[in-house]
C-alpha cells in the first residue's frame, strides 16, 4: 500500500515537471547527482521526517517536510533545513527527537531501512518542488502530536494525521522559494 501511495504522489511530481521545466529546474535527479551539501539537506529532511512521522501515512509525512521547510524560508528560524532540524533555543530542541539520546544512538541504522529510503525519496521531491507545490499545512511552522496540548497561542492551521499545525503571526511563508542547490 505505501508503494502506491508513493507512486501516486511521485506521478502528481512528475505531472510538475512540465512546471519545471519552463523554470529551467532540474526534474530528475538521483540522491548521487546532488552536490554533497544537498545530500546533507536531504538526509535532515528526511531524518526529522522518519522521526517525527514515520507511522503516518504520506500526507502526515509529507507535512512534517512542509513544516521544515516553512520554517527555513519564514525568516524567524535558520534559513537551511539542517539548521532548522538541529536548532535548540535555550538549550531545547524544536524537534524532540533531535535531543533523545535513545533515538540518536540508533540514528545510523535507520539509513538501510526501505522505510528510510522511501522518505528520503519523498523529501528530496518535496525540496526540488516545495515552490511549486500547495501547501498541506497552510503556512504552519509549528505542530505537535494530538496527544499533548503545549498550550500554543498560535494560530491552528489544519490538523493532518495525529499533529495539529499551527503558525506564527510573524512568519512569512507566501514567499516560498527554491531551495535545491544540485
Amino acid at each position: 500500500m505505501k508503494t502506491i501511495l508513493c507512486s501516486i504522489v511521485l506521478s502528481t511530481f512528475v505531472l510538475l515537471s512540465s512546471a519545471a521545466n519552463s523554470q529551467g529546474l532540474p526534474v530528475f535527479l538521483s540522491f548521487n547527482e546532488l552536490s554533497k551539501d544537498t545530500q546533507r539537506q536531504v538526509n535532515c529532511l528526511a531524518e526529522n521526517i522518519y522521526f517525527e512521522a514515520r507511522s503516518e501515512n504520506l500526507i502526515g509525512k509529507a507535512a512534517v517536510a512542509f513544516v521544515t521547510l516553512n520554517r527555513v524560508v519564514s525568516g524567524n528560524f535558520p534559513n537551511t533545513i539542517c539548521g532548522v532540524v538541529y536548532q535548540k533555543i535555550r538549550g531545547v530542541c524544536q524537534f524532540s527527537w533531535y535531543c533523545d539520546p535513545n533515538i540518536t544512538k540508533n540514528k545510523l541504522t535507520i539509513y538501510r531501512s526501505p522505510l528510510y529510503n522511501d522518505i528520503r525519496s519523498l523529501a528530496m521531491e518535496i525540496i526540488l518542488y516545495y515552490h511549486l507545490l500547495d501547501d498541506i499545512t497552510k503556512g504552519a511552522t509549528y505542530f505537535h502530536n494530538t496527544k499533548v496540548n503545549p498550550g500554543w497561542k498560535l494560530q491552528k492551521t489544519n490538523q493532518i494525521g495525529n499533529h495539529v499545525f499551527y503558525r506564527s503571526k510573524r512568519d512569512r511563508v507566501e514567499k516560498r522559494k527554491h531551495l535545491l542547490r544540485v
